[in-house]
């Protein structure tokens, strides 16, 4: 659906953030979205927004994802709908329409840009997430990116899922970046992975798990579970928090956690996002 927006003017809310320097977070547009009100919910001029996304004009569609100002982004996550009627089928057997594409952006490396299209909700996550580690951790080098799915889904060549928007590939955190990443992943070694910034995208990423859209599940080696399970025992994180995240120790095949071995994933995660709430045409 299109929105075309008539230039209203902003004003009191403008002038009162007007000098606030603000980060820029990216949203997802709504059906009934216009530039006139995400203006005036961001406190911000449709001159702004129309600036940040180099707009020539005031229209905008539903699913298009745009750059705002925002003091609060964490109220935006939780206001954040999933659009329906995006990803239909399963992971395995499935397509995608009116589908949203990965962004280029400094904290990550999209390894295929061709293959970086996804449902509205699998792109903001996946983005939430990476900004949730670069708060922490700003001098961190950039993540490798792998494959979303093709712009209408379908079969991918080298997987077995990735056919309707809800899935990605996302690389590891080192303490320094090794030769070759991020145009390639590299495995996942004790000495040389961050471990606290990998923990920060694991949990950033599973805190979505109770949100419309949030995280599925999660495939990772079982080894490298270990490796992640033993590093938070010994700070303190509790066997009930653990449990809830991770299938380790209870045995490759055990439905413990959210996330699970799968082999081959030494060097990456998977990170599979749910069907939007009460969206037929989608399954998992």
């Amino acid at each position: 659906m299109l929105a075309v927006c008539l230039a209203f003017p902003v004003r009191s809310a403008a002038k009162r953030f007007s000098k606030e320097k603000r980060r820029i977070v990216s949203i997802v547009v709504k059906k009934g979205d216009t530039l006139w009100r995400l203006a005036k919910h961001h406190h911000c001029s449709i001159v702004r927004i129309k600036r940040l996304n180099r707009m020539r004009t005031a229209t905008i569609y539903e699913g298009q994802q745009l750059r705002v100002p925002a003091r609060k982004p964490r109220a935006l996550v939780r206001a954040f709908d999933p659009i329906k009627g995006q990803s239909i089928g399963g992971p395995r057997s499935g397509h995608l329409r009116h589908a949203v594409r990965l962004p280029r952006d400094p904290a990550y490396y999209l390894r295929r840009p061709y293959r970086a299209w996804g449902a509205s909700h699998t792109v903001f996550y996946i983005r939430q997430a990476i900004a949730a580690v670069r708060r922490k951790f700003p001098k961190i080098h950039k993540l490798a990116i792998g494959d979303l799915s093709a712009r209408r889904g379908g079969r991918l060549s080298n997987h077995r899922s990735h056919q309707s928007g809800r899935d990605v590939d996302l690389g590891l955190y080192f303490k320094k970046k090794p030769e070759h990443y991020p145009q390639s992943f590299v495995k996942a070694h004790p000495s040389t992975i961050h471990f606290p910034a990998n923990w920060r995208l694991l949990r950033a990423l599973i805190s979505t798990s109770n949100k419309p859209g949030g995280v599925q599940r999660i495939y990772m080696d079982y080894n490298v579970q270990r490796m992640f399970y033993s590093w938070a025992r010994k700070r303190g994180v509790s066997p009930r928090v653990l449990s809830h995240m991770f299938q380790y120790p209870h045995g490759r095949y055990s439905q413990h956690g959210i996330i699970h071995h799968w082999p081959h994933h030494e060097e990456h995660i998977h990170v599979r996002f749910k069907c939007p709430v009460g969206d037929d045409s989608c399954y998992l």
